[in-house]
Parts: structure tokens; C-alpha cells; sequence
């Protein structure tokens, strides 16, 4: 029973000593950990639809929705169709992260009356112009 206590002691001094932060045994230089490379584009290109209902005339902004709700005014008011709220919309939304604008609109469905055949246009085609100046 002594040689095994014995053992048990020289052991553990050998592993004591093994452990010393001291020990020339590792002074190998570990090599720098490599920067991770820099993608020019993303992995992911995350976008947003964009709703371009609110105009003059527009039948979203109702006297309710004005009058009655008045802290769910957009930022830039409730006609948005001007060049202005439009490029600082489009700063925001580039400056979030976002890689693109998807515009939803609706189709109208309207028949050619020579051929009988279904055409499809944009409602926006009809909106009137934008007002620059």
C-alpha cells in the first residue's frame, strides 16, 4: 500500500510540473488565428416592398384615417409621391441595409376590344404625374 501511495505522489508531482506555466516546453509560437475574408456582396440581399398608395386623390387616406388616428401619420406626411419623400425614403431604407425596393402596384384587367384578349396595366399608369419644382 505505501509504493502505490508512493506512485500516486510522484505522479502527481510529475503533472504539477508538467503544468508550470514556466516550462520551456511550449514555447512553439502559435500562429495568428486568419481574419475572416471580406465579401464585397452580400450573402444575403434582403429587401422591402414598397406601397405606393399615398398620393393625392388617393382612396387609402380617408378623413377617418386622417382625423381620427392622427399619431399613425407616416413621417413624411400622407401624400408620399413627391421626389423628396422619395429619395429620403429610399436614404433610409439604404442606409438600414436594405439592398432593394420592390414596388407593389395593382393590375387592372381590361379586354383589347380587337382581339378580345386580356390586357394587364399597372393602376399607376394612370396616377397623375409627379409635381417637381
Amino acid at each position: 500500500m505505501k509504493n502505490l501511495t508512493d506512485s500516486l505522489v510522484i505522479l502527481m508531482m510529475l503533472l504539477m510540473a508538467s503544468c508550470n506555466s514556466n516550462s520551456k516546453k511550449n514555447d512553439v509560437p502559435t500562429p495568428p488565428t486568419p481574419e475572416p475574408p471580406v465579401i464585397d456582396t452580400p450573402l444575403v440581399k434582403l429587401g422591402a416592398y414598397y406601397f405606393g398608395g399615398w398620393y393625392e386623390n388617393s382612396n387609402h387616406i380617408k378623413p377617418a384615417l386622417v382625423n381620427d388616428y392622427p399619431e399613425r401619420r407616416p413621417i413624411w406626411g400622407w401624400v408620399t409621391n413627391t421626389p423628396e419623400a422619395m429619395k429620403a425614403q429610399i436614404d433610409l431604407a439604404a442606409d438600414a441595409g436594405l439592398y432593394f425596393l420592390a414596388f407593389a402596384g395593382t393590375l387592372i384587367r381590361r379586354t383589347c376590344r380587337r382581339t378580345g384578349w386580356p390586357i394587364m396595366r399597372s393602376r399607376f399608369s394612370e396616377m397623375p404625374p409627379i409635381k417637381t419644382g
